[in-house]
């Protein structure tokens, strides 16, 4: 009869302690941050992005022999002529018609790189209807235009320019409800296509790799707390709850921004529908 009325009197204690209480709370505004965080990710949005394949092939190398001649405005070229593949699609779950495009997207080369030749090499569905307009091309610019695209629809285009397999392409564009998309996948700095693609891989292996840590740590930290909670002496009994909680709470914090952590090293490396 003793040990079953000892029974409550323990969890009594356990959960009438103020510290406990505190974990609790701590427990409850993470359990928030979380569910916020969570309500936002799934909100509809639109987000178009763009992708450089980092793959480019040499049409004719400047300064080799070659059977290949090319002459732009009846001059022949003495420069490099590379060929670079760009896909563009709609990751949020809104959809970009026509009418919410605020500036049209624009892909460039540069005015010093004009673009010889560009194609539409693959579409995820014909009804998207992309048109490219080849105007500015002299200028080393294609306008992209297209009926509507739903979440993962896009296209891969193929541009022939007079430039080295280095040389920086960038897109830019301002759609309703996102704003300006230039230099968004690679956080605005202009660089190769190899490095852009590098750069992706490497922060989003190394945030998976910092999130497991954390998970581990996190893991650590609670075992820790209940080890040093069962070992520490009846006497102690404050020092004990006072452990117990601090663990539970670094455990908690440091667990969820893990979790947060992992799910935001989830970057697209390219097109959902391939090259």
């Amino acid at each position: 009869m003793t040990h079953v009325s000892s029974s409550p009197n323990v969890f009594t204690r356990f959960f009438s302690n103020p510290i406990v209480g505190v974990t609790g709370s701590v427990a409850s505004v993470l359990g928030v941050i979380v569910a916020f965080y969570f309500y936002f990710d799934s909100q509809d949005y639109r987000e178009l992005r763009y992708f450089v394949h980092p793959a480019r092939a040499v049409v004719i190398k400047a300064g080799e022999t070659s059977r290949l001649s090319i002459t732009l405005d009846e001059k022949p070229v003495k420069r490099d002529v590379s060929a670079v593949q760009i896909a563009f699609w709609n990751e949020g779950d809104k959809s970009i018609r026509r009418e919410n495009v605020l500036h049209p997207l624009i892909i460039r080369t540069g005015p010093e790189f004009p673009i010889l030749e560009a194609e539409i090499r693959k579409k995820s569905r014909e009804v998207i209807e992309v048109k490219l307009d080849q105007d500015r091309m002299d200028v080393g610019e294609i306008e992209v235009d297209w009926n509507i695209l739903e979440k993962h629809d896009g296209a891969i285009l193929q541009l022939v320019y007079l430039g080295d397999t280095q040389l920086p392409v960038i897109a830019t564009s301002i759609i309703e409800g996102q704003g300006k998309i230039e230099g968004k996948e690679y956080s605005g700095k202009i660089e190769s296509a190899s490095e852009q693609y590098s750069a992706i891989s490497k922060s989003n292996m190394l945030k998976r790799i910092i999130g497991f840590i954390y998970i581990a740590g996190s893991l650590s930290i609670l075992v820790f707390g209940l080890i040093a909670f069962r070992k520490t002496k009846s006497g102690s009994r404050s020092l004990r709850y006072i452990t117990l909680t601090l663990s539970i709470v670094i455990s908690l914090f440091i667990f969820t921004l893990s979790l947060l952590l992992i799910l935001k090293s989830n970057e697209i490396h390219g097109p959902p529908f391939g090259f």
